[in-house]
């Protein structure tokens, strides 16, 4: 709970309530009083609850009980009036396509067609589901891949080639996510038609997707994605890649996702190639991939890092190399032998906690140095730049010798984890079985996805 008055936003109140229990009574927050926590008055609290109707009977027992304390406010659904005026407001360019794409006067325009026919596969009616399985989001994506495409969009002026792009685009975003081939069929034949497009009658088209491999570009089908300086080096590990029709389609539509920075999920039976297409690609651009298998096992810590023993030379030998630089920058290295003697001794003899010591006496030198007005003889004037490399250095050492345990000689470090050394650095991680890895974990990796839903392909 925040008591420095900053705002909250708890989201999915299910959650909240299961971590929370306490938080259903009322007389909770007169016991954080009690204990001598005062609630600032402008202290708010916010929760979210995802649900499919307006209907609110389905909650939970815990949310039930809340109704007497939360202000309940209901939120419908989007019309269509309103998701033509969000995707104008986005993309303006796309205003000539916008009723064919969202659907305003009538059923038969792609979005609300496509809705309608997914509910109706899966036994939901449209009445009784306004959302249907496609949402905003799904509309801005394919919109955003249009605009991508960089056609006149006019209707009375797009072309075949442009109609068909726009198609295929769709097909991703719309008929990629069922398992079903009889689904996937139907949704192609439906969109086929809204878009004047001629279609193949099976998932796979007998003319596959051109590969092309670049000096600087990585070209298949309709994309092209720019690989990087060490693709080439790396074109000796790649691994051989039989471009089998089916195989070669869903590259096309992983590295459509990969150039509108889309997350995807791969589901497929094991030995269908799922991740060697991941690595086939990750290789070709030039890009670095880590594998993470996950399992009912598998820990947060893998992924995010956490703290970890460490020999407390990883810290006090890079420490020393660093002190004895900036020193003797500063100092003579003759009028000083017998002080680096000692340090140089106490880093061979492995005595950390005294080496540390001896640090601490060298910052305060500078400090000294620093303050001093009698002009004590030094080789390099305490100038901006090297009196902010001894205060990084300063942190360092504090960190360390808190971190040092003088019994055991062992220092505890934070260690990243894979998945934050990726985001970090723009590299690629691939979660193998993500659907065995327990709740903590997909809680985390939610939070990264929040912004584009994920791409499913089967």
């Amino acid at each position: 709970m925040a008591i420095d008055g900053s705002f909250r936003l708890e989201v999915e109140l299910q959650r909240c309530l299961s971590r929370c229990p306490k938080l259903a009574s009322v007389p909770y927050f007169d016991d954080l009083q009690k204990k001598g926590v005062r609630v600032n008055e402008s202290f708010r609290l916010f929760a979210t609850v995802t649900s499919s109707k307006l209907d609110t009977s389905h909650f939970t027992e815990g949310i039930n009980s809340l109704e007497a304390i939360w202000r309940k406010v209901k939120i419908g659904p989007l019309t269509t009036v309103d998701l033509l005026n969000i995707l104008i407001a986005w993309y303006q360019e796309l205003e000539p396509l916008a009723e064919k794409l969202v659907g305003t006067f009538n059923f038969h325009k792609t979005f609300e067609r496509v809705n309608q026919l997914t509910t109706a596969q899966f036994g939901i009616f449209a009445s009784s589901n306004r959302h249907g399985r496609f949402s905003l989001r799904d509309l801005l994506k394919w919109c955003k891949r249009i605009s991508g495409l960089g056609f006149s969009f006019h209707w009375d002026e797009l072309s075949a080639y442009a109609r068909d792009n726009i198609y295929k685009e769709g097909i991703d975003i719309f008929a990629s996510f069922s398992t079903s081939a009889e689904n996937r069929l139907a949704i192609m034949k439906e969109i086929a038609k809204l878009w004047s497009v001629s279609m193949a009658e099976t998932l796979y088209p007998a003319n596959r997707p051109i590969i092309q491999e670049l000096r600087s570009d990585f070209r298949i089908g309709r994309v092209t994605l720019q690989s990087t300086a060490i693709a080439a080096s790396l074109c000796s590990q790649k691994k051989p890649f039989v471009e089998i029709r089916s195989s070669v389609h869903v590259l096309e539509k992983i590295a459509c996702s990969v150039k509108y920075n889309e997350p995807v999920l791969l589901v497929g039976e094991t030995g269908t190639g799922k991740t060697t297409l991941v690595q086939s690609l990750a290789t070709r651009l030039g890009q670095t991939l880590t594998v993470l298998n996950l399992s009912q096992q598998s820990d947060v810590a893998d992924l995010l890092g956490g703290f970890k023993p460490m020999d407390a030379r990883f810290v006090c030998v890079p420490l020393y190399k660093e002190f004895e630089n900036l020193f003797t920058i500063m100092f003579s290295s003759k009028d000083n032998e017998v002080f680096l003697t000692y340090l140089r001794r106490f880093m061979t003899e492995k005595k950390w906690k005294m080496l540390l010591s001896g640090f601490q006496k060298g910052v305060r030198k500078i400090v000294e140095t620093g303050n001093s007005s009698s002009g004590k003889k030094r080789k390099r004037p305490l100038d901006e730049e090297l009196l902010k490399a001894w205060e990084n250095f300063s942190v360092k050492l504090e960190r360390a010798r808190t971190q040092v345990n003088a019994s055991a000689g062992m220092v505890f470090s934070f260690v990243e984890g894979a998945f934050i050394s990726a985001l970090k650095n723009g590299e690629w991680i691939l979660l193998d079985e993500v659907n065995l890895a327990p709740p903590e974990i997909l809680q985390r990796v939610i939070g990264v996805l929040e912004e584009e839903r994920i791409t499913v392909f089967g």
